[in-house]
């Protein structure tokens, strides 16, 4: 049901697509793929260049990945392989070894990882946060500890093509996507990585889907959460509403700036300024 209604809100039946197209649009897909490719690239090089390449950690993720015709389907909104999975890269060539880590992560996992990173060791104090972090340092995975690591990842979708909050659980290879005015499914991305067989109806499955209920069950609550969303909604629709009455104004919050301090004018050392934004640095100078 939630494929028939990203299907419907982004209006496929409104247009013909030949396979050349789903071609042309995976052709360009690869190609930018590719650019950001080259762009890590030349970051590597610079690094080698400037002597830092042993003692930086890169991370290179994305924020979502794309459907590209599979099932009829185009752009993100859904938690098939195809859109909900992202890279996730760390790099260190003197400390980690490289490897392909099997487990499922997430991009709230990112943050504690870079508090680990950066507290390594004793060099700085561990900050507290201010809110709770939901995520996992992947730290030990990087390092080959695996043992400890919950192997599981959790994904939230409130937005286009659904009237009601939507869970993913990925734990293993096992994927239980969960949403209140739909079948629940489950897949095993192992032995069906096209997400083609539901195992929801089938009786081996039963306990496994009720371990997976429980778990959804104790991160949120979707009746809840949704009347929240619906007040939520209301509340910024009358909003919006009072910001169009005279003159219009944007919904989005812009922060006060002061541009005389935003380019190299006199607030700055223009020589100093000068040889720290250069590379290779010039050699400094002293005025006689």
């Amino acid at each position: 049901p939630h494929s028939a209604r990203l299907h419907e809100t982004c209006q496929m039946d409104h247009y013909r697509l030949t396979d050349e197209h789903v071609r042309t649009a995976r052709h360009a897909y690869y190609a930018m793929i590719s650019y950001i490719d080259e762009q890590v690239g030349k970051l590597l090089e610079a690094l080698d260049a400037t002597g830092q390449r042993d003692r930086t950690v890169i991370i290179v993720t994305a924020d979502h990945g794309d459907m590209l015709g599979e099932r009829g389907l185009w752009y993100k909104m859904s938690f098939r392989e195809w859109s909900c999975r992202i890279p996730v890269i760390i790099h260190n060539p003197s400390r980690l070894t490289p490897r392909r880590v099997p487990q499922p992560v997430a991009h709230v996992d990112i943050l504690p990882t870079l508090l680990d990173i950066a507290t390594e060791g004793g060099v700085a104090p561990r900050p507290d946060a201010i809110d709770p972090l939901d995520g996992r340092s992947l730290w030990p995975l990087c390092n080959g500890n695996d043992a400890a690591d919950p192997d599981r990842a959790v994904s939230e979708y409130l937005a286009e093509g659904t009237g009601a909050p939507m869970l993913m659980i990925r734990r293993g290879k096992y994927k239980y996507i969960a949403c209140p005015t739909d079948p629940v499914q489950l897949f095993d991305l192992e032995s069906d990585p096209d997400e083609r067989v539901n195992l929801a109806g089938q009786p081996q499955h039963l306990q496994r889907l009720e371990e997976f209920r429980t778990d959804a069950n104790h991160h949120w609550n979707p009746e809840q959460l949704r009347t929240q969303v619906i007040a939520d909604q209301q509340r910024r629709r009358r909003v919006h509403e009072a910001l169009r009455i005279g003159k219009y104004q944007g919904w989005d919050y812009n922060p006060a700036r002061d541009p005389a301090r935003e380019y190299t004018r006199s607030h700055r050392d223009l020589t100093k300024f000068d040889i720290t934004s250069r590379f290779p640095r010039p050699e400094p100078f002293h005025q006689e």
